[in-house]
């Protein structure tokens, strides 16, 4: 009985030793509160939260246990009065197109400018046709806080 349960231990190791599970991780860019610019092209904000992967180095081959969202809202400009923002939504690393959006907001250099989006709450403290500064008061109303255990 002593020898099958340690031959057991010694077959679950060897098979395993080749193999690690990564865990999920969450970030968001920039943190809520800090005041930031953006160029056109570029994210004003990002949340990532990246799951839970199992990788096989014995096999060369990946796979999810969890999956993994990726969220952007995209500056793309400011002409005649209106501010573009792009949103883009990932899954598994892979462009969702029902998940691309873009929208438009007024924008007038002495009022104040509230993006909201799917959530997402932006402040905009002063907008070109080149590059914006902002600052983001929430983030999309589907995050996760931290990561699930």
């Amino acid at each position: 009985m002593k020898k099958t349960l340690m031959l057991g231990a010694v077959l679950a190791v060897t098979s395993l030793a080749g193999c690690s599970i990564m865990p999920e991780t969450i970030s968001r860019d920039p943190e809520k509160g800090t005041v930031s610019t953006a160029g056109v092209g570029e994210a004003i904000y990002t949340y990532d939260k990246k799951g839970k992967v199992f990788v096989d180095y014995m096999n060369g081959k990946s796979t999810n246990q969890t999956d993994s969202v990726k969220q952007e809202i995209i500056y793309s400009g400011l002409s005649k009065g209106e501010l573009k923002i792009t949103y883009r939504e990932y899954m598994n690393d892979y462009a969702r197109a029902s998940f691309f959006q873009d929208a438009t907001y007024d924008y007038s250099p002495q009022a104040s400018t509230m993006i909201s989006f799917k959530g997402a709450q932006v402040e905009i403290l002063d907008a070109n046709n080149t590059q914006v500064k902002y600052k983001v008061l929430k983030g999309f109303s589907d995050e996760q806080l931290k990561p699930m255990e």
